[in-house]
């Protein structure tokens, strides 16, 4: 179903509330079980342009990711504690903090010189949230 804006005299009328969210100064490539918690962030205002489903923004370090998502890129994560097969997501496995893409059977780089990572018995993986896109300022 297409959204369709509001005349330029209509908006002016409707309320909208300004949400901050942090964004994290440790990147996502690496990270121990506080990532959230303990990391240093500040709050950014996000513009309407960017996703306002937006939970948190983390900076990325790494090439694994490439070409969806690059070294130093910054990105939308909407905190939940699932996502689809398929989808991209912030995830913690073993005390170590990546974005990428859930299989059914591991984590998957779009990099192709990275091998998946393996979920076992005794793999510990917490999902953050679902990846939204990159943001550019």
């Amino acid at each position: 179903k297409e959204q369709v804006s509001p005349p330029p005299a209509e908006r002016s009328k409707i309320i909208k509330f300004v949400d901050d969210v942090p964004e994290y100064d440790i990147p996502s490539s690496a990270g121990t079980g506080q990532f959230l918690d303990m990391s240093p962030y500040h709050m950014v205002t996000l513009r309407e342009d960017e996703p306002q489903e937006t939970s948190f923004i983390v900076p990325v370090r790494g090439d694994s990711m490439e070409p969806t998502i690059y070294d130093g890129d910054k990105i939308y994560i909407k905190q939940q504690p699932e996502i689809r097969l398929g989808d991209i997501g912030l995830f913690m496995i073993d005390g170590s903090v990546y974005v990428k893409e859930l299989a059914a059977d591991g984590l998957i780089s779009h990099n192709p010189k990275y091998d998946k990572i393996e979920f076992t018995p005794n793999t510990s993986i917490y999902c953050y949230g679902r990846f939204l896109g990159v943001r550019h300022i």
